[in-house]
This record gives structure tokens, sequence and C-alpha cells, in this order.
């Protein structure tokens, strides 16, 4: 409810002249109590304080507002990403001495600032706010920047192992304390936890103030590392001092008569100049028009928002509602918000553009450092519809079929005679999503590739385990964890490959073309093995055998193909380079 003005104030109240009327411009401009010297405020919360959280909040309640009482704290909000929230002049509710009220004995806080209307928002304040979430191994504050701009497009850090280099065990509270320098950086903004140390904790840093807020620190860092879930290994939990939904915890009051009163009286004890009645008389009239410029502001920042949001990129669940949970079961994100940028470029693109959307990623992938080949696979129409519609793994009984699933066959063409003719057959399919081609059925049958691109030279085979390296990389995103343990797989060195595949001496040079399928075929077994996990929601299957450079759960026992090979190359010369033109091959005994 908008906060109109209660009975006008009592007879000789005084009168004020203009100041301000909204907390961030009060935040902003009020002198510093503490002067900047913020180590006092915290003595209280540090965690061997030997203060009871019940012992805090009762402290709070008492304490005047010469220095703010304005917390942080953390929730998930309904479209599942982690935000702060500030609440500020917290008070208990005065209870009137005659009329006894619901609200007697508790108290509440206002979120955010004077809104159009002089209305702002009250939520209850919890009871327990100042409990210790439990210790949690935190990389340090310098690791901690390091690892973010490491992994610019992650909003949190995953956990880390107790013990682990450049970490420490460290408790916090689910409430923070905001010192009023950095107040106005948060009074007005729901930041996530990346957000808040990249703008609130560097500023702390560049002010050198890190030692003296060491508290509001440490829950920052505490903000940004997520927990593992017992339950499910490959899920992960809110961090520690996450208080959970926001809709559940702070929820906005349901302002009455009574408590709508209690919200005026400490509007106008700490905005005067928002009661016209306190105002003289040619106060009031710039009262008056002040409210009504400022209403016609508000109008005029809603239209320009609705105007920008309809100019904001669609997230790909407004595309693909039933394709994004299976996406973000395949790359391993809780939020659509976290997936790698094809499906967002889809999203926004026309359906004759997706393809060409996933050939200039997967070039540009190609050309980055790190990846596993600079030769691009042709996305042909099997490829494309794949991951369009999620199947990046065949059903159970159809484990043996190779035009399924993604994995080494799927990326077996480049711009040879065959795939340019696939590659034709792909922009004729593109031409018929786009409704500039109105195909016959026939013709629609055969933009379809119904072949298996079994390699025919040693060099093709090579081709296709790198490209499909490329396509795991745009599909899931880099950083993901079967993407780089196939990378890696891909990129070894032969002996080492040939103690992943359990690969025996054996030479024999007539046979080469035998034993390239079975070896491709080897690892689309456990790319589909893998991607079937994923979809189940929990990847708990190695890719590539027993080495400790890409085993990233334990696998359940699988037995590869009897592989029997003698390479006469030195042990410097990659997997690619070994199936290189002129290289020697491999057979199957």
């Amino acid at each position: 409810a908008m906060a109109q003005p209660p009975p006008p104030n009592p007879i000789g109240a005084p009168l004020v002249g203009p100041g301000p009327t909204t907390y961030l411009q009060l935040y902003r401009d009020r002198q510093d109590a503490l002067g900047g010297e913020y180590a006092p405020l915290y003595v209280p919360y540090v965690v061997n304080a030997r203060r009871t959280p019940q012992e805090l909040r009762d402290r709070l309640l008492s304490l005047s507002e010469v220095v703010p009482k304005a917390f942080l704290a953390l929730v998930v909000d309904d479209d599942g990403v982690c935000r702060t929230r500030t609440l500020h002049r917290v008070q208990r509710y005065q209870s009137h001495p005659v009329t006894a009220s619901i609200w007697d004995g508790r108290a509440f806080a206002f979120c955010g600032d004077v809104l159009p209307g002089n209305h702002v928002d009250m939520v209850e304040f919890p009871a327990d706010p100042f409990a210790l979430v439990g210790e949690s191994v935190l990389p340090t504050v310098t690791h901690t920047t390091a690892l973010l701009a490491a992994h610019p497009h992650q909003g949190h850090i995953l956990p880390l192992p107790a013990g682990a280099q450049d970490t420490e065990q460290l408790n916090a509270r689910y409430f923070v304390q905001i010192p009023q320098a950095y107040l106005p950086l948060l009074l007005t903004r729901r930041l996530t936890p990346r957000e808040l140390w990249e703008q609130v904790v560097q500023a702390i840093i560049a002010d050198n103030r890190q030692q003296a807020c060491e508290v509001f620190v440490t829950w920052a860092r505490v903000a940004l590392v997520l927990r593992p879930d017992p339950a499910d290994p490959a899920n992960f939990l809110p961090p520690a001092n996450c208080l959970g939904q926001a809709r559940a915890h702070l929820a906005p009051a349901a302002v009455d008569e009574a408590l709508q009163q209690h919200r005026w009286s400490l509007l106008t004890q700490d905005l005067p100049a928002l009661d016209p009645q306190r105002l003289s008389q040619s106060d009031q009239v710039l009262a008056v028009l002040a409210a009504l410029r400022q209403d016609r502001a508000a109008e005029r920042a809603a239209d320009a928002a609705t105007a920008a949001a309809a100019k904001q990129p669609k997230l790909p669940s407004e595309a693909f509602p039933l394709t994004v949970p299976v996406w973000m079961l395949a790359c391993g994100v809780s939020s659509e918000r976290h997936l790698p940028p094809l499906y967002h470029h889809w999203a926004q693109a026309a359906k004759g553009e997706r393809r060409a959307v996933f050939v200039r990623l997967l070039e540009q992938r190609a050309a980055e450092a790190g990846a596993a080949t600079t030769i691009v696979p042709v996305v042909s129409k099997e490829l494309l519809e794949t991951v369009l519609f999620g199947k990046l793994a065949p059903a159970v009984y159809e484990a043996d079929d190779l035009r399924l699933g993604l994995q080494p066959f799927s990326c077996g063409y480049v711009l040879d005679t065959r795939g340019g003719i696939v590659e034709s057959r792909a922009a004729s399919y593109d031409l018929m999503l786009a409704g500039l081609a109105a195909p016959t059925m026939e013709e629609q049958a055969q933009l379809s590739t119904k072949e298996v691109p079994f390699p025919a030279t040693s060099y093709a085979a090579g081709i296709q385990l790198r490209g499909c390296s490329l396509v795991l990389d745009v599909v899931l995103g880099k950083d993901n964890l079967l993407a780089q343990a196939y990378r890696t797989l891909c990129t070894l060195d032969w002996p080492q490959m040939e103690a992943v595949l359990n690969v025996s001496a054996v030479y024999d040079p007539n046979l080469e073309a035998n034993v390239l399928p079975p070896i491709l075929r080897w690892v689309q077994i456990q790319v589909i093995l893998v991607s079937w996990q994923a979809n189940l929601g929990a990847c708990s299957v190695t890719l590539a055998g027993p080495g400790s450079y890409s085993t990233f759960a334990t696998a359940p026992a699988f037995t590869p193909l009897s592989i029997h090979s003698n390479i006469r190359h030195g042990p410097s010369w990659t997997f690619f380079e070994m199936w290189g033109p002129h290289s020697p091959c491999s057979t199957i005994n």
C-alpha cells in the first residue's frame, strides 16, 4: 500500500525546510559517525565474540540510528539466482499504551529506498539473523579475485576441498552490517555475489579498509562459494549464508493501518521533508510540485524500463521452453543464464539462421588457443538437430546406432567431396526452415544423411576425434568437465593414448582401415555413457579410463575394445600426428 500520510502532525510540531526525501540522499550526505574507521562496527559480530545471536539482535534493536542499522542478506530470487537485499532502519514496533496489536514486540526493517508516493517496502526482521552458518572452505582474498578473473562467465566458485592451496576455513553470520561509506552502492541494488565482490569489496580494498571490514569481506567470500549436495554429487547448493527463497524469508509485510502509522512515523523522523504538514506554506507548494515531478519521472522511468525490457535479448527458455532443462542438465548449470553462448544466440536467431550460428561459434572456438583443432567439422542437418532438440545421447536400446547421439561419428565430415554434399543438403535445409524454399516430401527425405561417415584414412580419423572436441566445447562449454576430459583424450601423445585405450604391440599396415572405426566407436560409447548420466542430472562416468588427467568421477567398469598397435615414432608425437597421412597405423587383432 502507498504510504499516504496519516492525520496532520500534532499542533506545535516544528516546521522544517526542504531536505532529503530519499534514504539514498540521507545516507550519502549525512556525516559518517565512525569517520570511515569501521573496525569497531564489527567487533560484536566476530565469530569468537562470545555473544549469542539473540544477544546481538537485542543489542541492535536497542541502538539509535546514529550509525545506520543497515544489513546485507543473500536470498534466492524467483529465477534461481542468488542476489543481495539491503535491510535498514531496523526498529521494533512501538506498542500503543492502550490498544493491543498483532505487531507488538515484532521488529521490522525497510528494504530499499523511498518510491514514488512515499512508499517503501517493509519486511519483518528475521528472528535469528546473526546465527553462524558453519565453517566454509574459502579461497583467500587474492585467490578469490584470481578465480573470478579466470572464469568470467561464472557467478559462483565451486566447492573447494579442505586443505587446498590458497584456502582457509572461516565462518560467517547470515546478516552482515554495511559500512555507511558503501551503503549507497547497495541500498537500491540487488547484486549477485560476483557483482558484490567486483563492485563493493574491490572498492573496500581500494580504500585500504580490507582489514577493518574483514567481517564484511569474509561474508562476501562465503556468498561466492557453492556447497556440495550430499544427496547428489553432480548438484550444488546455494552458499552457506544464503537464507533461501526471497519469497519465504524476506516477503513484504502485509501492512495494515497500525503498521502504516508506524512506517510513516519512521519516514517522517528520518525524512521530515516528506511531511507537507511540517513545511512552511511556500515550501508546501514546492513539495507538491516536487511530488508531481517525481510521479512524472517515475512514469517516464516505467515506460523506459518497459521499452528496454522489450529490447533485451530473449532468454533461451522463451524460445525453447521444453529443451532448456535438457541443455542445463547436459551442461551442468543451475540457471539458464549460465548456459554456453550457443543457446543464447539461438534464442535470438531465426530458424534459418541457427545452423549458421552454430558454424560461426565452431569457427571462433577453432581459432582460440587451447582448442583441439583448427579444422571445423561440417554442421550437418543431423548434428544441428541432435543439439537443438537435446538428443545428445540415444536411448539405451539404440546405443549401437552410430547415427545417433553427440559423438565422433556426428562430426565426421570435412569440406571434401562427401562433406560438400552434406553441406549442400544442410544449406537447403536452412532455406526450408527460413520459408525460402518449399521442397516436396521426396526432396525433404533427401535432405537427411543416413550414412555413417567411417573414416577412410587415419588422417580423417584424427579429424573426426578432434572435430568432436570442438563441438563439445561449443555445446557444453569449454570449461565443462566432459569437454575438458575429451579434449585431454584427443590431444594426448601416443604413449599415453596407448595406455588409456589398452593398446598392445601388434602392427599390420595392411589393415589400416579396420582399426579406425573401433577406436572411434570406443570413444563414442564413452561419450554416450556420459551424456546419459548428464541427462539424468548426475555425471558419474569416467571418459577415458584410469588416467588421472581425465577422471572426474568414479566410473562403472567398462572394457574397451581390444585394439593392438605398434607405433614407430618417438614419444613426443601427439595422437593427431600419429594419425597423420604418413604415419604408421594400427590394426585390430
